[in-house]
């Protein structure tokens, strides 16, 4: 087993939406909304734009529909119909509009593994200098973490 560099990538993303339950694919979605919202600078949430090119959040042509999509997921626990689609929806090269961010989930989905691991205790005492950062594997040897560890970091 080696090291892998990522725990999503544009394929692993797709085919755990693909294969999850509609339940699922919907928080798969909202979660992965949320995220690029909270990667939004104050003045592009409250506007629903991108305004500053920083290469975080939404696009410009996404920023609109995704801010409403994150609020929305954010204050009901759920998405429309209409949103969930808009997200799922294929482009000419098969990649879905919200794999096309998997470089940011990625990187967000590192950073939540990292401040788990930096919050671990024994026996009420913090020893965080002590933790070493985890290592992940994959089973498969390709690119990817498996899915169901990628489940548990968007969780």
């Amino acid at each position: 087993m080696s090291e892998t560099k990522y725990l999503v990538t544009r394929d692993s993303l797709q085919s755990m939406i693909i294969n999850a339950s509609p339940e699922l694919k919907v928080k798969l979605v909202g979660r992965a909304l949320v995220v690029l919202f909270n990667k939004q600078t104050e003045s592009e949430k409250q506007v629903a734009d991108t305004n500053v090119d920083n290469m975080e959040g939404f696009t410009s042509g996404d920023a609109y529909s995704g801010t409403l999509s994150a609020k929305s997921y954010l204050k009901y626990g759920t998405l429309k119909d209409w949103q969930l689609e808009k997200w799922l929806k294929v482009n000419r090269r098969g990649v879905m509009r919200i794999a096309k961010y998997w470089r940011q989930l990625d990187k967000a989905a590192k950073e939540k593994v990292v401040k788990r691991v930096d919050r671990v205790t024994f026996e009420g005492t913090n020893h965080q200098d002590r933790v070493e950062r985890p290592k992940v594997v994959t089973n498969t040897g390709r690119n990817s973490a498996p899915v169901d560890y990628v489940k548990g970091v968007f969780a």
